[in-house]
């Protein structure tokens, strides 16, 4: 049986964003990712020296893995590094034979078949922030959207600065259709498992930072007669637990 580059099975714990945001939830981490965004702040399942180390599982191991943690939450959350790199269509199957829904969080440059059995997809496209090419994330994004018509999905983009809210709005613009959640940006990823750059912060100064971010976005979203149905958040797991691993 195939397997696969695990970084992290966790929970219970909550969904920090999105559509399911506050829901309680487990999480699977996957390895790996097609990206190299500028402040992502899961570094440990996207720089290959991380990546290449990860434990290798299989479908079967995932499920057992999630089945020995404290029992509650029914969402168990596909996450990354980019999970659409892999082919987990008999790990969905698997979990959703054990009575779990399944959502995934993928930056919506990879289609897979096995994405239309998810019960919940959150496609994050990465804004000019990321350092990642706009155009290509752009044509990317249209090719997943045509492919993902029928299912469960959302869009969500982290916004850090005014470059970052008007492509937004260009990208909520040309899919007015689909439901969009602004998530306000945290840093962590300029620090988070790289030992070159530390971040001396607490806890405390990871939220106020975070905050600060929520509130001009809200306020900017507040008169925008453009945006008037976006959802505008933070990520609650951050605003609960910092920026530790694990939650």
């Amino acid at each position: 049986m195939k397997k696969y580059p695990v970084t992290e099975i966790f929970g219970p714990t909550v969904q920090g964003e999105g559509e399911h945001q506050g829901k309680p939830a487990y999480f699977i981490r996957f390895g790996g990712c097609d990206y190299r965004c500028e402040w992502c702040d899961t570094p440990h399942a996207v720089l290959p020296q991380a990546v290449r180390a990860a434990e290798r599982l299989d479908a079967f191991e995932i499920v057992e893995r999630l089945r020995s943690l404290p029992p509650g939450p029914g969402w168990v959350v596909i996450t990354g590094g980019n999970p659409a790199l892999h082919e987990l269509g008999a790990l969905v199957n698997a979990l959703q034979e054990h009575n779990y829904k399944v959502s995934v969080e993928t930056q919506g440059s990879r289609w897979k078949e096995w994405l239309r059995d998810c019960d919940s997809i959150c496609v994050s496209p990465k804004p000019p922030s990321s350092g990642m090419s706009t155009n290509k994330t752009e044509q990317s994004l249209s090719d997943f959207i045509k492919e993902a018509q029928g299912t469960n999905y959302f869009l969500k983009i982290v916004v850090f600065d005014h470059a970052d809210y008007e492509w937004a709005k260009k990208i909520h613009k040309g899919y007015f259709f689909a439901p969009m959640y602004l998530s306000a940006g945290n840093d962590a990823g300029k620090t988070v498992g790289r030992p070159d750059r530390v971040d001396n912060r607490g806890t405390r100064e990871v939220v106020n930072d975070l905050l600060e971010r929520a509130r001009w976005l809200t306020n900017r979203v507040m008169v925008d007669s453009a945006m008037m149905d976006v959802q505008v958040q933070a990520q609650y797991h951050v605003l609960m637990w910092g920026n530790e691993i694990g939650h």
